[in-house]
């Protein structure tokens, strides 16, 4: 760009960063009468005079240099890459490996700088192939449905609540990368369940907690209980009613529901009843709504860390009173994307 002086008929040539440069620096002009003469505004004429020049983006960072150079972090990442077992590695073994000569913290700040930090593994059961196939040919039936259809679902469901928490690991990830499948942590570990309840929800529904009565070997949950409390407890005084014939019953595949064949006694006592039932494909709690409203009622339930098994029970009841209507309809209106997102992951889990 020519910053020579102007024409002798006053005409400027148009104007760039070289342009303003060279009248601050020669003619020793101020932002002000650059731009009146170039016709630049004012805030773009210091814009070019701060920008970076040749002699200013090659000057070296002042201070001390980082103990641990790029490169290495850089190849320390992409060794991170699809192997969860590298990415839980506390950071003494990783110094180890990698014979850094540094602090735990500096390690950690290294890593930092690039995006990536400790967290929480994100926990899904380990997932079979049969079923990430009968995931995704629900998603296929299912891939037009819209929200209308949805909105006639009552989600049911099961949770334990316990006073201890389950172990869990710490992974090295990025912004984004909490569903990757590196990044997640196969369950293992069970722990002591103190209550043990159900519920339905829906759009514009949501029933009260039935805490049920396990009778099963080693207290096993059996289609005996889920018959005398949940069926004939609560669907049959009182689903009727507040679900008409237009409604239709989502139910997981867990054995004692009695989904997985047609003989079994809690199956013969839907079609008695003319309850209409979702088939749900095996290992997807991330497709029920259902279990968002359990994750926001366990969080809020283990924020007001309980004392005893009477005030546990207490506190369940308070937050599920506190779980608004609003919050349970925006999950349903999110079912048509739940769909879609299992279909493009073909039956692998999704974020939900």
């Amino acid at each position: 760009m020519d910053s020579s002086p102007p024409q002798t008929d006053g005409e400027w040539p148009t104007p760039s960063k070289r342009t303003s440069r060279v009248l601050s620096r020669y003619a020793h002009m101020s932002v002000r009468k650059i731009s009146a003469a170039t016709g630049v505004p004012k805030s773009t004429v210091q814009d070019h005079l701060k920008a970076p020049t040749s002699r200013t983006h090659t000057k070296s960072q002042r201070g001390r240099k980082y103990k641990i150079d790029t490169d290495t972090i850089e190849k320390m990442i992409t060794s991170l890459h699809g192997h969860y077992n590298e990415r839980i590695k506390p950071w003494h073994i990783l110094r180890r490996d990698w014979k850094l000569n540094c602090t735990d913290q500096t390690l950690a700040n290294a890593f930092a700088r690039h995006g990536f930090h400790k967290c929480k593994a994100c926990q899904k059961g380990l997932m079979s192939s049969l079923n990430i196939t009968r995931r995704q040919e629900f998603a296929e039936i299912h891939k037009d449905k819209d929200k209308e259809f949805w909105k006639r679902v009552i989600f049911t469901d099961e949770v334990h609540f316990a006073r201890n928490n389950r172990s869990v690991d710490y992974v090295i990830r990025a912004p984004g990368q909490r569903f990757c499948s590196d990044c997640i942590q196969i369950r293992r570990q069970k722990t002591k369940t103190e209550y043990s309840v159900w519920a339905a929800v829906g759009w514009n529904f949501k029933s009260p907690l039935i805490f049920y009565e396990k009778t099963g070997i080693q207290g096993g949950f059996t289609g005996e209980d889920y018959l005398r409390d949940c069926l004939k407890g609560f669907i049959e005084p009182t689903f009727a009613q507040a679900c008409n014939k237009y409604r239709i019953l989502q139910e997981d595949n867990d054995g004692a529901h009695g989904t997985k064949t047609n003989n079994n006694p809690n199956a013969i006592w839907k079609q008695e009843h003319c309850i209409n039932c979702l088939k749900w494909p095996p290992q997807s709690p991330d497709l029920s709504p259902i279990e968002n409203v359990w994750r926001i009622l366990k969080s809020r339930v283990r924020a007001r860390n309980a004392r005893n098994k009477a005030e546990l029970k207490s506190i369940i009841m308070e937050e599920w009173d506190k779980i608004t209507q609003d919050e349970i309809n925006a999950l349903i209106e999110s079912m048509p994307t739940r769909i879609k997102i299992c279909r493009l992951r073909k039956g692998f889990s999704t974020p939900f």
